[in-house]
């Protein structure tokens, strides 16, 4: 198993796992600045943090992030204005791992506990939450590592990951599959059956689930049907209607390693994230791709820390990221445009 991406699925969880909730440092309203080159906006956060999560609307006018830091909690920018806004957490709680419904009316999210200061992974809960009014809507409960959740192309399903808890490790939990809720009974279905080591994503397009996995039970299975030998995460494809599991060959041609967290646009190219081999070795570069719907062809489009993620805007095709600028988390609007 590769450890640069160990230490990254255990990056997700650092947020709940280490550091304590302390006073709020900032307002809960401030203006930022953007500035543009060429065709990039970058917002500026204000925030000192190491990584990070986002999500972007679908009309783009609004975007939600976390960071690894329990005391930022979760915000909301406007991308227009640049006013970046606190969003309530519900009182003993707090929220992360956001995804917009497609109306842009609500968001799912990870509802966790807090105990001694830091997130409960015995109490976690998949919920809606009503930007409108600030309710928080509980979609399922009970035992288990819960993280990623995401609204299904027409907003009636909401998918997830659900893990094991560890009682040692570097990461909370292990053994993941993934769940689907009916949003409107709030009944839930296991879809796999694979025990994966970590996984990350998705992503629904209306007929399949795209996601990055890595040690599940049929793992081996599918890397020799598409002839690959290399270990690591990979993207999956998971059919709605046969519930058939197939791997998407993306081409390591340049080096490319350790798929994850894929998105498609509506012309089905593919996006997501990879590590490469630093040249001199070191540490691990990582990088957001895109590719042909059959990974054979990966452009590169724009280099990463670790452990941070991207989004697409449903409506425009606009692409967002979360960055550094030196210990500042930062967020940017980039130069290019996913088809929409």
């Amino acid at each position: 198993m590769n450890n640069s991406y160990h230490l990254l699925s255990a990056a997700s969880f650092l947020r709940w796992l280490v550091y304590p909730l302390v006073t709020v440092l900032c307002a809960f309203t401030i203006t930022v600045a953007s500035t543009q080159t060429f065709a990039e906006t970058t917002y500026r956060t204000g925030l000192q943090a190491e990584r990070g999560r986002l999500a972007v609307s679908p009309d783009g006018k609004r975007l939600v992030f976390t960071t690894d830091r329990l005391a930022h909690g979760m915000r909301l920018l406007d991308t227009s204005s640049g006013k970046i806004s606190l969003i309530p957490n519900p009182s003993g709680r707090d929220m992360g791992f956001p995804d917009w419904s497609p109306d842009g009316k609500r968001l799912v999210v990870v509802s966790a506990g807090i105990r001694n200061g830091r997130g409960d992974y015995d109490d976690m809960r998949i919920s809606l939450l009503d930007l409108a009014t600030g309710n928080e809507e509980m979609l399922i409960g009970g035992e288990g590592v819960k993280f990623d959740p995401f609204f299904s192309i027409d907003g009636k399903t909401i998918y997830y990951f659900k893990g094991k808890r560890r009682k040692e490790g570097k990461t909370p939990g292990s053994r993941y599959e993934l769940f689907a809720i009916d949003v409107a009974s709030k009944s839930e279905r296991q879809l796999t059956q694979e025990q994966y080591y970590s996984i990350s994503g998705g992503d629904d397009d209306g007929n399949s689930i795209f996601f990055g996995g890595d040690g599940g039970t049929t793992l081996s299975g599918l890397r020799n049907a598409i002839g690959s030998k290399a270990d690591g995460p990979m993207l999956l494809k998971f059919d709605k209607s046969t519930n058939a599991l197939t791997a998407i060959h993306a081409n390591r041609n340049d080096g490319l390693f350790d798929f994850f967290a894929p998105k498609r646009d509506k012309a089905g190219h593919l996006y997501f994230i990879a590590a490469k081999t630093r040249r001199g070795g070191g540490d691990f570069q990582w990088y957001l791709a895109r590719s042909t719907p059959d990974g054979s062809a990966i452009e590169i489009l724009t280099e990463l820390p670790i452990s941070m993620r991207f989004g697409i805007t449903r409506n425009t095709g606009a692409i967002f990221v979360m960055d550094r600028d030196g210990i500042e988390i930062i967020l940017r609007k980039l130069d290019v445009t996913a088809a929409y």
